[in-house]
């Protein structure tokens, strides 16, 4: 396989040479550069731009190590929309790894995120057990487990 990331620049609406980091998608004969990064006025700022790819890129990493780990553990966190907020909660609590329930919370898509908190903080004794984890790392604005 080829190289995966460019680096390219456009001309702005101001006549501005733009540099982006991107991928070069190829369809039907007809080539699309697509930026992944921020366009940046200087080339020399595209260093910190790749480093928040890379910073995304470790994260999107350790969440698939996690989910991994769950499947090594035999837990499935896969739930169909609909799924009771309960259930999810119960399957959670099955976790024995404390990393690995924060991980597996968050992996979860945000609407499941949202109904598991909310049937945690209204149903759950939030002094004890997982429901105490969960009460002290739950990060309300942004709705994941820190």
């Amino acid at each position: 396989m080829g190289k995966r990331f460019i680096i390219f620049q456009e001309t702005g609406k101001q006549g501005n040479e733009i540099y982006y980091v991107g991928i070069e998608l190829k369809v039907a004969g007809h080539t699309l550069k697509c930026p992944l990064s921020e366009g940046c006025l200087e080339y020399s700022n595209l260093d910190e731009e790749i480093g928040s790819l890379q910073q995304e890129l470790e994260e999107l990493r350790d969440k698939v190590r996690s989910v991994s780990s769950l499947s090594e553990e035999g837990v499935s966190l896969d739930f169909p929309s609909g799924t009771p907020a309960e259930e999810i909660w119960e399957k959670l609590c099955e976790i024995s790894d404390e990393e690995s329930f924060v991980a597996g919370f968050n992996s979860l898509p945000d609407v499941q995120r949202m109904n598991v908190a909310e049937h945690v903080l209204t149903h759950c004794n939030i002094f004890s057990g997982r429901a105490a984890v969960f009460s002290a790392r739950y990060n309300s604005e942004t709705g994941v487990l820190e």
